[in-house]
Formats: structure tokens, sequence, C-alpha cells
């Protein structure tokens, strides 16, 4: 194999493993917080979400709030 043929071969590991850490990857998860009768979770838009995965309680309204990233969070 020439050199070139490495070099595409190692380019082609690192880029599926880079699409395999950003699609499997670690998520971060947020909690709903209760307010008043029902939960609350604010999630921040930012070329993504954040957190990625929102954990709720079962059978309790639920109020998503999406906060642009041009905004502050209180």
């Amino acid at each position: 194999m020439a050199s070139l043929d490495l070099a595409v071969i190692a380019a082609s590991l690192a880029l599926v493993g880079a699409l395999a850490w950003f699609f499997f990857g670690p998520r971060r998860a947020g909690a709903a917080r209760l307010v008043g009768d029902v939960q609350e979770v604010k999630v921040t838009v930012q070329g993504g979400y954040s957190p990625d995965i929102v954990r709720v309680r079962k059978g309790v309204p639920l109020r998503i709030v999406f906060v642009s990233s041009s905004q502050t969070m209180p």
C-alpha cells in the first residue's frame, strides 16, 4: 500500500470515530423542577439543545421553556 492509501484509511477511521462519539457519546441530563403543580424545565438552544436529556416524573404536567442562546436564563 502506498503512503497515500494509508493516509486516506487513517483519516477515514478518525472521521468514523468522531461521528460515533458525536452521536453515541455521553449526554448531559437535566431534571425538571416542580413549580406549583407543573414540572418545568428550561432548555437552551444554541446550535443544539442543553440539556440533551430531560428527566421528568410520570403523570405530572410538564412545561418546556426554550431559551435562545442570545437571551439570558434567570
